[in-house]
């Protein structure tokens, strides 16, 4: 095809009768799209996800089903990182064997490097604009992880509850887990206290940042995989 035909098939302002070149240039447009399909894990089955190669660079869409909601469940973004985590694989952990009850400092302070590297790969400038309401809302579960986990460690090493009283955004634990905090302020058990901390005010401080910012804009989500040409199709694992 000549250079004056690919430029006709490219523009949108000219208007062809001739129906050999709406044929030619139907042909061109299918030959350059590049469909190709990308597979990505997920709790219970997989993700095949299929886009215009030529359109959307598939390292973009690696990063971008990074934010999907069944994705993110999985890879740290929309269910944090926590102090007493840890990686047997990785050689800068104290050895251990999967998740440990107890928290290691050096271990709590990697897992608290974890929050902040997502909190940064966050920025809604490596996204498009259209995907913002999915980046915000993940960066905002990243911030008040780094912020409860923060807290967590502090009084595991001081035994201080000064700081699980501290705020954060609207989130006041002082009045909506002050029950907890009466309860580990007044035992003098260590091992109680550092489950109450573990278990009963995480979670409740946890409950009320999920009050605040509601469910996964999961309509947001939806709308521009639609508008990039992005087609996804769960296939479940069913056990034999």
């Amino acid at each position: 095809m000549t250079s004056l035909t690919r430029n006709l098939c490219a523009s949108p302002r000219i208007k062809f009768t001739a129906i050999g070149l709406l044929i030619i240039c139907s042909a061109t447009l299918r030959a350059k799209a590049q469909e190709t399909t990308l597979t990505f894990p997920m709790n219970g089955g997989m993700v095949d996800v299929t886009f215009d190669a030529a359109r959307t660079p598939a390292e973009d869409v690696r990063r971008w089903m990074q934010l999907r909601d069944f994705i993110s469940n999985e890879n740290g973004y929309q269910v944090p990182f926590w102090l007493e985590q840890c990686f047997p694989d990785d050689p800068r952990y104290v050895p251990c064997s999967g998740d440990t009850p107890s928290v290691n400092v050096n271990n709590a302070q990697l897992n608290l490097d974890r929050i902040r590297t997502i909190i940064t790969d966050l920025d809604p400038k490596r996204f498009p604009s259209d995907l913002s309401p999915v980046v915000s809302y993940l960066k905002e579960i990243q911030n008040f992880a780094l912020w409860k986990e923060t807290q967590r460690l502090r009084f595991f090493q001081t035994g201080n509850a000064t700081y699980l009283e501290s705020t954060f955004g609207t989130i006041d634990p002082k009045a909506a887990c002050n029950t907890i905090l009466d309860q580990i302020r007044r035992t003098t058990d260590k091992e109680q206290a550092s489950n109450l901390v573990r278990h009963d005010w995480a979670n409740c401080v946890w409950r009320e940042e999920m009050k605040r910012i509601g469910p996964y804009p999961k309509s947001a989500w939806d709308s521009f995989v639609a508008d990039h040409g992005i087609r996804e199709r769960v296939r479940f694992e069913h056990p034999n």
